[in-house]
């Protein structure tokens, strides 16, 4: 089954405490949408849908109510979890695949809405069985949750420690100064964006002994804060490659800060326009293949044969994603991030799209143009002509 019909047409929802029907529980390409605030209900409603062999479509509750329900409709999710089931129900034997799909989040998409990327158990439990030991995460350690799990570093964040016997420590929105979370929980491992990691005191947190970072540009001057008491990685990965593919660990800053190379099961490709390899030292696109790559964007088949390419190097069926990102491999073998080769940006560690801002936009009747662009760190919207929005 493709990406274009992931779940049947049928579709109820959980509202209030209990379900409104009695249903079968979901099973291969069903999709599943799970809504609920940062709480251990959240974590439990996505090992649910994962152990049932469902397709996880993580909503976040602060996204506006049209997006998210574009993404219930687009998902073709048969229910939507919204609150814990208090009936007690036997276990139900899974008949999952491993090419079967095991979630679905939606990132920034340039025809003015989201795209939705289709990730397989495979590629899920390839990620989750190989960083666990390369962020150095077991028994006795203790993570914190932070991201959002429409995030999909939100999804690692939730499941990588309790496949690792770590214990996972779920951050708290009271307002409580996040330094004061990690030393009451007694966080060992810390990942956050560079943006938020920042605005943390190295010094204040004596019970971290690894931090890693993702999602942007890492600063040398960060990774050097928190060097060379503690362990520093830089992790990258676009969604369509499952959470991260590469990884370097940050020895030396002043030497650049690089994006590493593969992780288990990941290959790279820095190609020319013609899908050659360039030289060492130079500027290419980085192509990304393997055990990580997704299976492409629900009902977007354009979407996914312009992304998801033919793999040149590869079996015959090999694909490889194009990421758009302009990287060259450096004299000690690991990639450096040079920029972007389209209009696609990074805030605070989320893919933006600048044309679906743009798009909403002036579906409004009183913008007749639009144009969006980043600054500090912000976006910044022009409306024709000229007022600022």
């Amino acid at each position: 089954m493709s990406t274009e019909d992931i779940g049947p047409s049928r579709a109820y929802r959980t509202q209030g405490n209990r379900e409104q029907q009695n249903r079968d529980p979901p099973g291969p390409e069903v999709a599943v949408g799970v809504q609920f605030p940062r709480s251990f209900d959240l974590i439990t409603a996505l090992l649910a849908v994962l152990k049932a062999g469902g397709v996880l479509v993580p909503l976040d509750p602060s996204y506006p109510s049209d997006r998210l329900a574009y993404m219930v409709e687009n998902s073709g999710a048969a229910m939507v979890l919204t609150s814990v089931n208090d009936q007690d129900a036997p276990p139900a034997a899974s008949t999952v695949r491993p090419e079967n799909l095991a979630y679905v989040v939606y990132t920034s998409g340039s025809t003015g809405r989201p795209k939705g990327v289709a990730i397989t158990h495979r590629s899920l439990v390839n990620y989750v069985l190989d960083s666990g030991p390369r962020l150095r995460i077991g028994p006795g350690d203790r993570i914190l949750g932070h991201s959002p799990v429409s995030f999909d570093a939100g999804l690692a964040q939730a499941l990588v420690p309790l496949l690792c016997g770590a214990t996972l420590c779920l951050s708290r929105s009271d307002g409580t100064p996040l330094e004061e979370q990690l030393n009451a929980d007694g966080v060992t491992v810390l990942q956050l964006l560079p943006d938020l990691l920042s605005t943390v005191d190295s010094d204040g947190v004596p019970a971290i002994r690894a931090v890693f970072t993702g999602g942007d540009v890492c600063p040398p001057e960060l990774a050097a804060k928190w060097l060379p008491d503690r362990v520093f990685g830089n992790i990258y990965g676009p969604t369509e490659t499952t959470i991260g593919v590469t990884m370097s660990e940050v020895r030396d800053p002043a030497a650049g800060i690089s994006i590493g190379g593969p992780l288990g099961g990941a290959m790279c490709h820095v190609l020319d326009p013609h899908l050659r390899r360039v030289p060492a030292g130079m500027a290419g696109e980085l192509y990304i293949g393997g055990a990580g790559l997704a299976r492409g964007y629900v009902r977007r088949p354009g979407g996914t044969a312009e992304r998801f390419v033919a793999d040149p190097f590869g079996e015959p069926g090999a694909r490889i994603y194009r990421t758009g990102d302009l990287v060259r491999v450096r004299a000690d073998g690991e990639l450096e991030f040079l920029g972007r080769v389209d209009a696609q940006v990074k805030v605070r560690g989320y893919r933006i799209e600048p044309a679906e801002i743009e798009a909403a936009l002036t579906r409004r009747p009183e913008v007749a143009e639009a144009a969006v662009v980043v600054w500090d760190n912000r976006l910044i919207g022009d409306e024709a002509p000229g007022r600022r929005l």
